[in-house]
């Protein structure tokens, strides 16, 4: 695991007072927590990580999101309209992005309206039951001509 390395870099840059490592957040508690962020940022290049969900609960509680172009995640978060996108294992990209949603209240505002539209639209429990009736719907057809 990499959390020692991260926790003595944290120390190092004297960044304890504005960095806070949780771990392991128990479901119950994530809404809450993310109640209390200004952006949700998941810059993953893990081969599990194909569709997270936490970018869509993030988006649902319109706020914006930062995420890598990896699998799933560009599906989820729309570039410049949501959130932004980052490549992955880019530091310096990924450090911008942070930073134009730090500097620009007003841009992360705009993406967090954007990204809950977007999570309603498409990624709702009703929304997410129509795309499959249709797909369904229509290999029903297909098959019948």
């Amino acid at each position: 695991t990499q959390r020692p390395a991260i926790e003595a870099e944290v120390r190092r840059l004297r960044l304890e007072a504005i960095v806070d490592l949780k771990g392991h957040v128990a479901n119950e508690q994530v809404p809450a927590l993310m109640g209390t962020a200004s952006a949700v940022v998941l810059p993953s290049y893990m081969p599990g990580e194909t569709f997270p969900l936490s970018l869509i609960e993030a988006m649902a509680m319109r706020l914006p999101t930062i995420g890598s172009r990896w699998f799933g995640i560009p599906d989820i978060v729309a570039h410049g309209e949501t959130g932004l996108i980052v490549e992955p294992r880019d530091v310096a990209g990924l450090a911008h992005a942070i930073e134009q949603l730090v500097t620009s209240p007003e841009l992360a505002r705009r993406m967090g309206q954007s990204g809950y539209e977007r999570a309603m639209k498409l990624f709702t429990a009703d929304a997410v039951g129509g795309a499959y009736e249709r797909i369904y719907q229509e290999a029903r057809q297909a098959t019948l001509h």
